[in-house]
This record gives structure tokens, sequence and C-alpha cells, in this order.
């Protein structure tokens, strides 16, 4: 974990990792709370480092060693300066052996709100949602795959009047 970083030092750490030799593990993961703008993350000079950047540095021809492994990326940070809209709702829904993969596939990139919309967060508690994520990922990570864990998790904070935003290549269910 690191706090505090200018721009370029959080890009270089992001490189430091990607270039690292991730055969002996199943999956990456990393977590970037921050200020941001749409598709950026800002480091404490203010200045932006583009989300595609950054996971484009874990693609199978950057970092072969994580080809055909999940990497998720968690990001906290504004994508902007809307407010979310409130409508109420007409109905309520409850709710290997392969040699070769895409570059683009098994990764995850979980914003905690919609590009173009500010991302809340309590000033004692933390981000809205950090802190769901953290509470139904403990609550359910032994039974629920990753993908359902995320569902809650917008649901939740959907409900306090922020809608993160999921986009996933992962070609299988994920259980930690």
């Amino acid at each position: 974990m690191k706090r505090d970083l200018e721009s370029h030092e959080i890009f270089d750490k992001v490189r430091e990792m990607s270039s690292k030799d991730h055969s002996e593990s199943d999956a990456f993961v990393c977590c970037i709370l921050a200020h941001g703008s749409e598709n950026a993350v800002y480091g404490i000079d203010r200045k932006e480092i583009q989300i595609r950047d950054v996971i484009n540095l874990f693609k199978g021809t950057h970092c072969k060693s994580l080809a055909g492994k999940p990497k998720l990326f968690f990001v906290q940070a504004c994508q902007g300066d809307d407010d979310h809209i409130m409508v109420r709702s007409q109905r309520d829904y409850v709710a290997d052996g392969i040699k070769y993969v895409p570059n683009e596939a098994d990764m995850l990139l979980a914003l905690s709100t919609m590009p173009g919309y500010y991302s809340y967060r309590n000033e004692i508690l933390g981000s809205w949602f950090i802190q769901s994520f953290a509470k139904h990922f403990a609550e359910n990570y032994k039974n629920t795959h990753l993908l359902d864990i995320l569902t809650l998790v917008s649901c939740d904070v959907s409900e306090r009047g922020q809608m993160p935003l999921v986009i996933s290549t992962l070609r299988k269910h994920l259980y930690f």
C-alpha cells in the first residue's frame, strides 16, 4: 500500500507490478483510491493518469505471466462533476485447456461511479463504494463469485444515489 503519490509515482509503481513475474500467482488485484475525472485518476500533483494506461500494462502482451489469469482493478475516484439523478423505477428486480486467450481477456474494472459523475464518500467512514464492497466481500466471498458480489455492491450503492460501473472480460466465475 502506498499513500499520497504523485501521478508519475503511481504509474511507476503500477508499471513495476506489471513487470514482476506472476507465474506463482492465481490473480492480480489493483486498488486505486484517488481523486479523478472521466476515465482518469489523479496523483497528489493533480496530474491525470488514464485508467486504460494502467490496465494496458497488464494485458497479455505486456505481462505474460498473468495471461489467462484474472486481473482485477478497483478504482474509487470521481469520474466527473455531475450528481447522479434518481428516477422512479417501474419494476424492482431482485436480484482451460486453451493455449491462447485474447489480449484483453480475464480483466475486471470496477469503478465507484459512472463516467461523468461524482463519487461520494463519508469524511469519517470513507467512500460508499469501498464501504459496500468491503461489507459484501466479507459476508459472501466464500460461496459467491465476484460478479455477484459486485452486483450486490451496485444495488447497495445505487440505493444511496450513486451508480458504480463494472466492466468484465472474465471468462470464468471467480471465487476467493
